[in-house]
């Protein structure tokens, strides 16, 4: 009996201690009965109003160089140095590697022998048939030609020609600026028929992209397109359409081509996002965060100063990814003016005739 008092009364203190908590602070209970709450929804509001539409064509591209080579030395050898390394970028001219070629210097010395040597030859033959050196413009191109011919002149200045062409194809120099990529090769490996080195200019890129034959009429030539790249969508790149293919794939669509410029993010061979917009004005846009499903048609709400919401039936006429042009669904016989308040957040669990708070 005295275990039983024990437990009796610590449980007798509690259960009186939450009775009063309970009605003293607890407004949902009156008479020991739960009383439940309208819930009011916080949402936003925005009027209605009619503004330009940018209806818009959304697809994916590949960047292109403008401009890019694929580099290889003309004739074969051992790579002696590499200059530069991928990414770093050159100016027209630079030096890109060069081949160890210390035959092809003995080869030009001799032929610079070799046409000094003709070139006496051919000034004492001229000598010889009674001709001065120093004024050869009474003598005949004939006879000039043919003392050239004799004297071993004409042969040993091509000689050397040929030779200087074969030692400066032992030297790899940058045909215009751009950034270097691709090289494999190191120092002191043989050459090979494949491509050294590629040289990308970058500071112009071309945008391939294709649309469907019936979005042909929307594009044009010069017209503004935005590209952003999947590695940084949040970065937009302005370009203009350069050139439209008058001709359909297989796959029913048209090739497009627009430029832009240069930039630290896109890459040649990089995919992207292209989104071209046209402008339609004098249209009733609300954001597509205002739109919602019901009974399976597409519905906004409308707030009216009573604080409650009204849902009104509405039929999409166009939308991009950010807005939609609406009109009210006649067949529904809803209700849709300019200067409504439509709600534009807070309205996924709303109903018609919910009450609600604006934010």
């Amino acid at each position: 009996m005295k275990y039983i008092v024990s437990f009796i009364l610590p449980l007798a203190v509690l259960m009186m201690f939450t009775s009063n908590c309970r009605t003293n602070s607890d407004t949902n209970f009156k008479d020991d009965k739960k009383i439940s709450s309208p819930q009011i929804n916080a949402v936003q509001i925005q009027p209605l109003k009619k503004e330009t539409f940018h209806k818009q064509i959304i697809t994916n591209g590949k960047v292109y160089a403008a401009q890019k080579a694929d580099l290889t030395f003309a004739t074969s050898g051992t790579i002696k140095e590499i200059y530069t390394s991928n990414g770093e970028r050159l100016e027209k001219g630079d030096t890109i590697a060069i081949l160890d070629r210390k035959d092809l210097l003995l080869s030009l010395a001799s032929a610079k022998a070799a046409l000094d040597k003709a070139r006496l030859d051919y000034y004492d033959m001229i000598a010889g048939l009674g001709f001065s050196i120093k004024d050869t413009s009474s003598i005949s191109q004939d006879i000039l030609s043919m003392a050239k011919i004799r004297s071993g002149y004409t042969s040993a200045e091509n000689n050397l020609q040929r030779i200087v062409y074969d030692y400066n194809s032992s030297i790899l120099c940058a045909p215009f600026h751009g950034v270097i990529a691709n090289i494999t090769s190191h120092s002191n490996e043989q050459t090979s028929a494949e491509c050294f080195c590629t040289l990308i200019d970058d500071s112009l890129y071309n945008v391939k992209f294709h649309i469907m034959e019936s979005e042909y009429g929307f594009v044009s030539k010069n017209q503004k397109v935005r590209i952003t790249s999947f590695a940084a969508p949040d970065v937009i790149h302005t370009g203009t359409i350069e050139s439209i293919n008058p001709a359909i794939d297989k796959n029913g669509q048209i090739e497009i081509c627009a430029s832009t410029t240069k930039s630290d993010i896109l890459l040649d061979g990089m995919n992207v996002r292209i989104i071209i917009e046209k402008s339609i004005p004098n249209q009733l846009v609300i954001p597509r965060s205002a739109l919602v499903i019901r009974d399976g048609f597409d519905v906004i709400f409308t707030y009216t100063p009573d604080g409650i919401a009204h849902w009104i039936y509405v039929d999409i006429i166009d939308k991009n990814s950010e807005s939609a042009i609406v009109k009210a669904n006649t067949e529904r016989g809803t209700p849709l003016r300019e200067g409504d308040n439509i709600i534009i957040s807070g309205n996924l669990n709303l109903a018609d005739g919910s009450k609600v708070t604006v934010l």
